[in-house]
C-alpha cells in the first residue's frame, strides 16, 4: 500500500512504502530503508535554507525527491516562501524530481504560480488538499496529483463523494505518530475513502500503486 505523503514516525522508523516528507534541513539526513523514499523539504516555521543546499543534496543522491515546500500564511516571510517555492520548482524540473506542495490559506497564490510555470512543471503532488472543486480541477489540468489525507472527512469537500475522483488523485496518511499505529490508521483511511467515493478498496490501492511509479521515477529536463 503506497502512501503518497507521510513523515518519519515519532519512534524514528522510516521503512514503509511511502514518500517521507521533511519540513526542515535538520531532517534531510534521515536514513530510509526498504521501499521508503525520502523527500527534502522546508517550511517557514523555521528559517528557509539557501536553495543551493537543496540542489546540491539532490544532485548528490538520485533517489531523493522534494517535499514538502509551499505557502503557509500562518508563518512569516510570505514573499520568501514564494521565492523558495519558485526555486524548488525549478530545481525539481531541472533534476527530474517530484515535488510535494504544502498550502495553507494560499490556494489562489499557489495556482497563480503553477499557471505561470505550466510548461515547466515537474511531477507535482498537492499534499493534503482540501481546496475547492474548481481549484482541484484546475490543478489537475495543470498535471498535478491531488493527494487526499485523513483531514478530508472533516472538510467541506467530503460531501462531493464520488466527485472527488474527477481529478488526478492519490491517498496519503500524513502520519507522524508511533509506527505500531500507522498501518491500521492508513488501512482505515483507504476503507473510509472507498465508502465515501464508491470505489473498491482494491482500486484505491491500485491507483496508489500507479501513482507511485510516477512520483518516484520522474525524468530530468536538463
Amino acid at each position: 500500500m503506497f502512501d503518497a505523503h507521510r513523515h518519519t514516525s515519532s519512534d524514528g522508523v522510516c521503512n514503509q512504502d511511502a514518500l517521507y516528507a521533511t519540513s526542515d534541513p535538520g531532517q534531510w539526513h534521515t536514513d530510509p530503508s526498504g521501499a521508503a523514499v525520502l523527500c527534502l523539504g522546508a517550511l517557514a516555521k523555521a528559517p528557509l535554507p539557501d536553495p543551493s543546499l537543496l540542489y546540491d543534496r539532490l544532485k548528490a543522491d538520485a533517489n531523493l525527491q522534494i517535499g514538502e515546500v509551499g505557502l503557509d500564511r500562518r508563518y512569516g516571510g510570505y514573499e520568501e516562501q514564494r521565492t523558495f517555492l519558485m526555486e524548488a520548482l525549478t530545481i525539481a524540473w531541472e533534476l527530474g524530481r517530484s515535488i510535494s506542495l504544502h498550502c495553507v490559506r494560499a490556494d489562489g497564490d499557489l495556482l497563480t504560480i503553477l499557471r505561470s510555470r505550466a510548461r515547466t512543471l515537474p511531477v507535482t503532488l498537492w499534499h493534503g488538499c482540501t481546496a475547492s472543486s474548481e481549484s482541484r480541477r484546475e490543478a489537475s489540468r495543470l498535471g498535478l496529483i491531488i493527494s487526499y489525507g485523513p483531514r478530508l472527512y472533516q472538510s467541506r469537500i467530503a460531501k462531493e463523494g464520488a466527485g472527488l475522483l474527477a481529478v488526478n488523485w492519490v491517498l496519503e496518511s500524513d502520519w507522524e505518530g508511533q509506527e505500531a499505529l500507522y498501518r491500521p490508521f492508513f488501512i482505515q483511511h483507504i476503507r473510509s475513502f472507498s465508502r465515501l467515493t464508491g470505489l473498491s478498496e482494491e482500486n484505491v490501492i491500485e491507483n496508489s500503486r500507479a501513482k507511485r511509479a510516477i512520483l518516484t521515477n520522474p525524468s530530468s529536463h536538463r
